[in-house]
């Protein structure tokens, strides 16, 4: 009979910050700082370990660094709404 393999979760509190800024129709353009958490799920390997942490660290971190931090998160859907919303707050007297 195979060994059982049993499905682990393991969450990791405060894993990184990110540093963005997002475009509020009203407000226009707001900078946050958020915290990540990361939740890894899947079998243990024969070694009972879920996975090598080192590896999985450095590839989100690196994803999370590329694509979201310091950068200006808009909405895909919303693009040609936030078009309109842009040139109405740049010509709002001030």
């Amino acid at each position: 009979m195979p060994a059982m393999k049993l499905e682990t979760r393991l969450f990791i509190a405060d894993f990184t910050h990110l540093d963005c800024a997002w475009f509020d129709p009203l407000q226009g353009l707001i900078g946050e700082s958020w915290r990540v958490d990361a939740e890894l799920a899947g079998e243990l390997a024969d070694n009972g370990m879920l996975c090598d942490f080192g590896v999985v660290k450095s590839v989100l971190k690196q994803a999370l660094d590329e694509q979201i931090d310091h950068r200006l998160l808009l909405n895909a859907e919303r693009l040609h709404d936030i078009a309109k919303d842009l040139r109405r707050v740049a010509t709002l007297p001030s």
